[in-house]
């Protein structure tokens, strides 16, 4: 619920991921003694750097696992996601050709819709009561920022759709892209948010804020590969009859 039960200033290993538009992944190894009752399915973890929370997103435990080495020692591995994975656990509740499956909008407009009607206030499926987050997720207002589409989307994926739309965005005008993301503007609230043209500051050489280079010659680049494989690529599929074919696949 956003309440902070403790800081942890000791661990004994912590990595985490993110990608624009997608789920991020957090790895936190704790010592054997870390009082286990603060660790609760769905409970947030923060990372802060130099004061600032990191990346500005929550993380929700979905997996908590003890150990005992055989040489003795007790670890707590906890796995968790970053809070747009929320947008994974809901499906677009409404039928083919409702005000809800089917919209023309902005894109940026239209993926707030859908978490509106979806995750908020606007839901208005059998479940509303259980769908609607609202006291936890708010929506930013709208921007009518991206270009306007047309697009139907009867009992998909909430995350899935959202991405196809940051994809058409782009394929439309790419000097516009959309890209969205669940941020915690304080420790117990979160909201769904859209961006333009980047999601975060850009730091690319040599027009960025504080460029960031990597390379070898700087000691900033170490242990690195770079491969090429072609082993799985197909050139060319064949697809046989209404249910195709699995042994269709044929290289050029």
């Amino acid at each position: 619920l956003g309440t902070l039960l403790d800081v942890v200033d000791e661990w004994l290993s912590l990595s985490y991921t993110m990608a624009v538009n997608e789920i991020g992944d957090l790895t936190l190894i704790l010592g054997g003694d870390y009082f286990i009752d603060f660790l609760k399915e769905d409970g947030r973890i923060g990372v802060y750097r130099n004061g600032k929370l990191e990346g500005e997103t929550i993380w929700f435990i979905r997996e908590i696992e003890r150990k005992l080495s055989k040489g003795g020692q007790r670890t707590i591995t906890v796995g968790a996601v970053s809070a747009i994975e929320l947008l994974d656990r809901r499906v677009i509740a409404y039928t083919e050709g409702s005000s809800g499956a089917s919209k023309t909008d902005a894109t940026d407009d239209m993926m707030k819709a859908i978490v509106r009607e979806n995750m908020g206030t606007l839901s208005e499926s059998s479940a509303s009561a259980f769908r609607n987050i609202s006291t936890y997720l708010s929506v930013a207002a709208d921007t009518s920022l991206g270009p306007s589409v047309a697009k139907e989307f009867s009992y998909d994926n909430v995350l899935g759709v959202l991405k196809d739309l940051s994809q058409v965005s782009y394929g439309l005008n790419p000097d516009i892209p959309i890209y969205f993301d669940i941020v915690a503007p304080t420790l117990d609230s979160l909201e769904f948010r859209t961006y333009t043209p980047i999601r975060g500051v850009d730091h690319k050489f040599p027009n960025g804020l504080n460029p960031v280079i990597l390379s070898p010659e700087r000691g900033n680049l170490v242990d690195v590969t770079r491969a090429y494989n072609w082993r799985n690529e197909v050139t060319y599929v064949y697809a046989g009859g209404k249910r195709g074919c699995k042994e269709c696949r044929r290289r050029l």
